[in-house]
């Protein structure tokens, strides 16, 4: 199963909203992106000074690289198995598993 992962990272953003998605109604966020072969897919749900919210799919073998960013980060997996490099040390979570990071970080 190749993974899907809800990504929450708090940073400096202009915008003060929820977009992309329809308001006042349930969505399953697991069907709001499809994989692709060979590439990462992205949508942001929200963004503001507090929050950035993105919602990515993974093709098999796929990553966004190390990088750092202002604030805490957090990934939730919403289905397959994600691997997170946090600070130099390789986690992997599964569907319904979360991890935060606050350091140098890379999610595949």
């Amino acid at each position: 199963m190749l993974p899907m992962m809800y990504y929450i990272e708090k940073g400096e953003c202009d915008m003060a909203f929820i977009k992309n998605i329809d308001h006042e109604k349930v969505i399953n966020l697991a069907k709001e992106l499809e994989v692709q072969p060979g590439q990462v897919i992205s949508k942001t749900l929200a963004q503001n000074d507090a929050v950035s919210v993105t919602l990515f799919a993974f093709s098999k073998g796929e990553e966004i690289g190390t990088h750092d960013s202002f604030g805490d980060a957090m990934a939730y997996v919403l289905e397959g198995t994600g691997l997170f490099t946090v600070d130099g040390v390789e986690h992997t979570c599964h569907a319904g598993e979360a991890i935060c990071a606050d350091g140098l970080y890379n999610f595949m």
